[in-house]
């Protein structure tokens, strides 16, 4: 098996370059057998036919293209379009860009409002004792008598603090 293949490999190296091309052109049509396809296979192993390879490729490739573009038709709409846009008035130019403008508005406004209540937020977090609780202290020295709202009393001693929530 593997003598075979070596002389394969030792033929398709000898190989007329004409038939190599049909073989490669046909395997790139998808006409080819796999008998063929291992033929080249082995035919690529070998580095300097890699080049011959792509050579082929692109030549195929240009004789048989994948997309062929309607030019002339592609020309003339975009002739149509650019007339279109060199005959409008600066009127309706410019009313086109008032109202571009306009709708940048809301953005702004989506802004500032999300700025005054990010504020409003990092406003109460700092100030959320004195928002939330009445605060009782006494100093050095002092002590004091309270009535909560609960009717209930209490004593403050010295250097203390007493936050109450309602």
């Amino acid at each position: 098996m593997l003598n075979q293949i070596i002389i394969q490999s030792l033929l398709l190296n000898k190989m007329d370059l004409e038939i190599a091309k049909n073989l490669v052109f046909s395997s790139l049509e998808g006409k080819a057998t796999p008998m063929q396809k291992k033929l080249i296979e082995d035919w690529l192993a070998c580095p300097e036919n890699i080049e011959q390879y792509f050579k082929w490729l692109d030549e195929w490739e240009r004789i048989n293209p994948q997309f062929l573009p309607d030019t002339a038709r592609a020309y003339e709409k975009f002739l149509s379009k650019t007339y279109t846009y060199s005959t409008e008035s600066k009127f309706n130019i410019q009313a086109h860009h008032l109202y571009k403008s306009k709708s940048y508005r809301l953005p702004i406004g989506l802004g500032i409002a999300a700025c005054f209540i990010l504020l409003i937020g990092i406003v109460s977090l700092f100030f959320k004792d004195q928002i939330f609780y009445t605060i009782h202290q006494t100093h050095y020295g002092e002590i004091k008598s309270l009535t909560l709202p609960d009717k209930s009393v209490v004593v403050l001693n010295a250097n203390s603090m007493l936050n109450v929530s309602y």
